[in-house]
């Protein structure tokens, strides 16, 4: 499935370049571009939080992939800071297709698969409820948040408790979204996004 969906894709400057792929009798290698700039993890593990203007310079790139992704009729299904790359310049890619979905189109809820990072996934899906591309947003909405603050907006799996928030680490601007959030705790991944 990974092979399917990467290989078909067209190139965009924030999804790594898919080159070649090839094969043992044990093992399936994909060959993609060089990209020395390293994970956005390691990133955040040198910083443990980002200040506003870098973080919003990593997730205008990131939102430009996902919506490259939905409009290819991919759900991607696993974002999160291990799966994004740095290019030489400091430029997001996109890495790792291997719980994507691909002929996806439209809004209405079609998947059901339990798949993704518990930190970062949407309620829908760790509920093994129905859900769509919206789910990639909120995943999105959960980087912005740990980029900024320097931690997850929930607990592993725990949507029960209220995301934690330490208004001392946002702008004014982006403290106001939050609390926003807070309080439309039913379209949260929509607000988080707005963070974006």
């Amino acid at each position: 499935m990974e092979l399917r969906t990467h290989s078909h894709l067209p190139d965009h400057p924030f999804v790594v370049r898919f080159l070649a792929s090839f094969q043992t009798t044990e093992r399936i290698f994909f060959l993609t571009e060089f990209l020395p700039g390293g994970e956005l993890f390691s990133l955040l593990c040198e910083r443990s939080k980002m200040r506003e203007s870098d973080a919003r310079f990593y997730l205008s790139e990131l939102v430009l992939a996902v919506e490259f992704l939905h409009d290819s009729g991919v759900i991607y299904r696993d974002l999160k800071p291990e799966n994004v790359m740095l290019d030489a310049e400091g430029h997001v890619k996109l890495i790792d297709f291997g719980l994507a979905r691909d002929d996806v189109r439209g809004e209405e809820p079609a998947n059901m698969t339990f798949c993704g990072t518990k930190e970062y996934m949407a309620p829908e899906v760790y509920f093994r409820k129905p859900y769509n591309r919206a789910a990639d947003w909120w995943s999105l909405g959960a980087v912005a948040y740990d980029m900024i603050a320097g931690e997850f907006p929930y607990a592993a799996g725990d949507y029960e408790t209220p995301i934690r928030y330490n208004p001392a680490c946002f702008s004014n601007l982006a403290a106001s979204f939050i609390r926003w959030g807070k309080q439309k705790q039913k379209n949260t991944w929509k607000s988080l996004s707005i963070l974006v």
